[in-house]
């Protein structure tokens, strides 16, 4: 499916981030579910898409739990265009 090309895309760019080490887990902790941080991006474009009156999108923080366990988004702010 489209939705699952994009996300193979997104996880493919993330290794080329400096992050991507920590994500990996480093000192002992678990790798983080990087296939959970791809899935965001793309439901965020998706939602940018299908709502233009959307101007901004502020997650933050935007969590990675452990590998397979999704990630968590604390607080978001939405604005919208009048």
């Amino acid at each position: 499916s489209p939705h699952e090309l994009m996300i193979s895309a997104i996880s493919d760019q993330l290794q080329g981030l400096r992050c991507d080490a920590v994500m990996k887990g480093v000192r002992g902790e678990p790798p983080m579910d990087r296939a959970a941080l791809a899935d965001a991006a793309v439901k965020v474009a998706a939602l940018m898409a299908a709502r233009p009156d959307i101007a901004s999108l502020d997650m933050n923080p935007l969590m990675l739990l452990d590998d397979g366990k999704g990630y968590a988004v604390v607080d978001a702010v939405v604005e919208v265009r009048d």
